[in-house]
């Protein structure tokens, strides 16, 4: 949800799409940095009995992946009304 979060709070009313989703290379960084301690908790044997965690399956990882997008659609609808009503 935090990649989705971070897009969709780059602007108060224009579209991410006006915005550029490429255009700010340390937020990127902080996305890939993020997805990298994710999967290291996940997948690092060590780590994951450490902290008692399981693998995740490919299902697992599309409902995770849906969320951003869920996230950053809404606040695209969001951002949209409001453009609508100035």
């Amino acid at each position: 949800g935090q990649a989705g979060n971070v897009f969709a709070c780059r602007t108060e009313r224009d579209s991410i799409v006006r915005a550029g989703f490429f255009t700010n290379r340390l937020v990127l960084l902080g996305i890939a940095v993020e997805l990298g301690i994710l999967l290291s908790l996940v997948y690092l044997p060590s780590i994951r009995r450490f902290f008692g965690f399981a693998a995740l399956g490919a299902k697992d990882w599309a409902l995770l992946a849906s969320f951003p997008v869920i996230l950053l659609l809404a606040a695209e609808a969001g951002k949209y009304v409001l453009r609508l009503r100035a």
